[in-house]
């Protein structure tokens, strides 16, 4: 059995994906030194075993995918400027995005569309494109996460490298 882990500043019994700033998903990580910079309780986890994850590694999964979003961008709009859109990126650049793993074009709202209608649990991404070289699954379907135990930790000296590896992230 492979471990997970989710960092959070919230206490909580059951995972919900709701819409935020990183997409409609839940990550988690294999790595709990990077979960618990996330927050002040670490969860561990077990992922289903039927779990379908996208693995942007893999070329077949990568054309299955841009097929089905360029499906979606043929399709004409009904009211102008209306239309699917990657706004401020070009598709071109999602798409190289996609190859990378890059959570930015991951959790792009037609590409999460997209992974369900091929019905995928979840992707595999790196975070912040790849320069931190931490790699993360990105749960659509959290009915597929088992929370096994939940620790709260405190460390300063921790939260405070949490805190300047978020303010160089952002400023990227």
């Amino acid at each position: 059995m492979k471990l997970y882990y989710h960092g959070s500043p919230k206490l909580f019994s059951q995972f919900r994906v709701q819409l935020s700033k990183r997409g409609a998903a839940l990550f988690i990580t294999d790595d709990p030194d990077n979960a618990k910079s996330y927050g002040k309780y670490l969860y561990t986890l077990e992922l289903d075993a039927g779990t379908k994850l996208f693995d942007y590694r893999d070329p077949s999964e990568v054309d299955r995918l841009r097929a089905v979003v360029e499906g979606y961008l043929a399709k004409p709009s009904t009211t102008y400027g209306s239309g699917p859109s990657f706004y401020p990126f070009t598709w071109e650049r999602v798409l190289e995005g996609i190859k990378r793993g890059a959570y930015n074009a991951m959790a792009q709202p037609l590409v999460i569309k997209a992974l369900k209608s091929l019905k995928y649990d979840g992707y595999q991404e790196t975070e912040n494109d790849s320069w931190s070289g931490v790699e993360q699954i990105a749960i659509l379907n959290p009915r597929r996460l088992t929370i096994l135990k939940v620790e709260e930790w405190s460390d300063p000296t921790a939260a405070r490298v949490a805190s300047r590896y978020l303010r160089s992230s952002l400023a990227r």
